[in-house]
């Protein structure tokens, strides 16, 4: 599979409309598709990532919830929940709201776009970003043809390596999928893969101790 990542962008948006391992409902023109993913840490499941997509005409809606609980001796010793909403018009994030809870530290973070550019208010401070910046949600495959990735916890600009791994055969929804491995490296470091329909189905990273986390489409 050759992937243009100057393309990148606008194919994700062809999720919405997939069928398959998403839950796809095209009702009225309005096309929905759901992804729910497995956290697990250490082959351990931890949790559920959740990506609710809504598209109507040139408007796309992104819903995303995370919630992780780590447990030693069933007495929880972490704690993880994120929840964001993003809105697109046609390739362009126009906004984007999320709250974080990562173990007891708190985020906000607000995004509107401004003109040629986007306004960023995260945790009390503002700032900016290019209007063509990406958000590090991971569900846009364009994501890959990036350098710099709006980090959706915090509001801060992350700088990347890309790096095509080539194509893998990986876990998903209970079956084998042949999918697109990429090595974003940098100011985030994740391996992700996308099947066919440039449909997020992995994500791979170490943990701040080390340990394997794993999101796995289900």
């Amino acid at each position: 599979m050759r992937i243009n990542p100057a393309s990148m962008t606008l194919v994700a948006f062809g999720i919405l409309a997939s069928t398959g391992i998403s839950t796809a409902q095209s009702l009225a023109g309005v096309k929905r598709s759901h992804l729910e993913y497995v956290v697990a840490r250490n082959n351990v499941a931890v949790g559920h990532h959740v990506i609710d997509l809504t598209r109507d005409g040139d408007t796309t809606n992104v819903r995303i919830s995370t919630n992780v609980v780590v447990t030693v001796a069933f007495i929880p010793v972490y704690r993880f929940e994120h929840t964001g909403i993003e809105t697109w018009r046609g390739r362009q994030l126009v906004a984007l709201r999320s709250r974080t809870n990562d173990d007891g530290t708190a985020h906000q973070v607000a995004v509107a776009s401004e003109g040629d550019h986007l306004r960023i208010a995260a945790d009390g401070a503002q700032g900016t970003a290019a209007a063509a910046i990406l958000p590090a949600s991971l569900w846009n495959a364009g994501i890959v043809g990036q350098s710099t990735l709006l980090n959706t916890l915090d509001g801060t600009q992350m700088h990347v390596n890309v790096a095509d791994r080539g194509e893998e055969v990986v876990p998903a929804n209970g079956a084998r999928v042949r999918a697109h491995h990429f090595m974003i490296s940098g100011g985030l470091n994740r391996d992700v893969w996308y099947d066919a329909n440039n449909r997020l189905v992995r994500v791979q990273f170490a943990a701040k101790d080390g340990s394997n986390i794993v999101y796995e489409l289900h």
